[in-house]
Parts: structure tokens; sequence; C-alpha cells
């Protein structure tokens, strides 16, 4: 709803101008607008100006349909129509005076989609100067390197399908679901990408979550060189949490070692080992660097 009500804002707000072009033209225009600039200017000068009225229009409703139809760079066409709107609102003062409002309110969106375009375009730079590190090998997981493994562990590798296939160097992840910020507190729809190096053990996921009508907060998880960072902001602008440390680096670590089920053969690299419970349990400990992290895997009898 909110969506639609600003799409009509600049809308509205972009046709508004065509009165600027009218008056300029010398066409019809209505009585409350003098079309009187704040200093005077010759007929030519006039005339150029209602050209740029009927420019600021077609801008704003470009800004409008590229902002509705969800394409990201929206906010360029927008910010170029605003200032342009602004500066003839101020030539025009006494006639255009409110018109400031409009273009206050379209210019918070705007920000927030600069903000974002920001916030993303960093997290590309990280996810592709991970994929940089990753080892061109094109090694066959092949039965015998299952040797010395849990056998639970070697049967859930064999059973997912991945001896015989080539040993997973990268890994891409879209994923769409609901998160709870804590537990107890409702859930909210997200949806997330996870970019993963799995030579060279690292990731960057990125997530937005629509807290409320309206309201959303960012979020850039990471692990890099065996160093963690965790990041939150609202809208891509107000950093609710930017964590690193030690704790951190651990987190990330047992995260990674967490969702090596999306790529088993992950298993069997020199930074994780095996150490067996019982039948259905083993433990894994993944070392990068000084950090080291366990975590015990549970399979069924399956």
């Amino acid at each position: 709803m909110l969506k639609y009500i600003l799409f009509s804002i600049i809308l509205i707000h972009g046709l508004i101008h065509l009165i600027g072009f009218s008056a300029g033209m010398g066409y019809a225009q209505p009585a409350a607008f003098t079309g009187k600039p704040i200093i005077p200017l010759v007929k030519s000068a006039t005339q150029l100006l209602a050209i740029i009225w009927l420019v600021t229009t077609l801008l704003f409703i470009a800004g409008g349909i590229m902002f509705i139809a969800n394409k990201h760079n929206w906010w360029i066409v927008t910010v170029i129509a605003l200032i342009i709107s602004q500066a003839l609102i101020i030539l025009y003062w006494h006639d255009a005076k409110a018109g400031t409002i409009a273009n206050i309110i379209i210019l918070i969106p705007v920000i927030i989609s600069y903000a974002n375009h920001n916030f993303y375009n960093r997290a590309t730079i990280e996810s592709k100067r991970i994929l940089q590190q990753v080892h061109a090998d094109k090694a066959i997981l092949t039965i015998d390197k299952l040797a010395g493994l849990p056998a639970c562990v070697q049967n859930w590798i064999i059973k997912s399908g991945a001896v015989d296939k080539e040993i997973t160097q990268s890994v891409y992840l879209a994923q769409k679901g609901f998160m709870s910020i804590k537990p107890g507190s409702k859930y909210m729809p997200a949806v997330a990408e996870q970019y993963f190096n799995i030579t060279n053990p690292s990731f960057v996921w990125t997530v937005k979550v629509d807290m409320m009508q309206g309201v959303q907060m960012t979020g850039r998880d990471k692990l890099e060189n065996g160093h963690g960072n965790m990041l939150i902001k609202l809208y891509s602008l107000i950093t609710f949490a930017n964590g690193t440390g030690d704790a951190i680096d651990q987190g990330t670590m047992l995260r990674y070692l967490g969702e090596i089920c999306w790529f088993p053969s992950a298993a069997v690299q020199p930074y994780i080992s095996w150490e067996e419970i019982n039948k259905n349990s083993a433990r894994a400990t993944m070392k990068l660097g000084k950090q080291t992290v366990s975590a015990v895997f549970t399979f069924d009898d399956d």
C-alpha cells in the first residue's frame, strides 16, 4: 500500500510540473499561477524553462514507473528530477514553493534506495573478492577419500550423491522464508543470498527483512580470511550492529561448519577434522589460523 501511495505522489507531483510548461509556452494556466520568476527573464529564456518543466515531468514519470516496476536504479532518474524540480521551484518561488514539500517526501525513499544500492554494492564487491580466491581444482571425490571418517559421516556423504562428483569449490544460495530476531518474537518475511568459497573457507550472506509495513532491515554476515563481521542496518542506512572480534570470528566459523549440509564434499577438506562419538553422531572441528571451533553432527540410521 505504501509503495502505491509513493508512486501516486511521484506521478502527481510530476504532472503538476506541466503547469509551468503551459505557463511558459503561453498556454492556459490556473489563475493562481502567475508564471513570473523571481528574476526577470526574456521570452526565449521563459520558453526554454517551459521545456525544462516538461522534461522534469517526464523524468518524474519515468522514475515513478521504474519505482513501481522494482527497478533498483529508479532513484538515479528521480534524484535528477528532484534537483531540476527544486531549482525551478526556487526560481518560481511565489507560485511553486509548496512543491518543496513533495520533493522532500520523495527524497526520503530516494535516500533509502541510494543507501540500499551502496549496501548491496559493497556486499557484491566482497562476494566477488572471496570467489576470486576459489581454486580451479577439478578433483573428484572418490570413495577412498572418505577413509578415516566416522561411519555415519561416510554414509551421509555417500547418500548425498557427492561421491564420484567434482569436489565443490564454490556455492551460491538464494533463500526465501521467515526470520525471528529472538526466541518468542514474531517471524518476519525475509529474502537472502549467500556465496561460499569452499577451498578457502569463507562466505558472504546478505538478507532483507520486512519488519513491518514500510520498515525494512538489511544485514550482511561474512567470514573472510578467518575473520567474521555481522552488519545490521535499518533501511541500509542506520547501523544497529557492526560486530567483529573473536566471538564473531567463532560464530561465523560455526555457521560455515553448520552449513556444509549444502555441500557435503566440504567434509573432506583439510581444515575440518572428525571424531566419532557413536554410530549416529560425530564431532567436527574446524581450524582457521588461530581459531578453532567444534560442532556435533547428528544423523539418523539412514
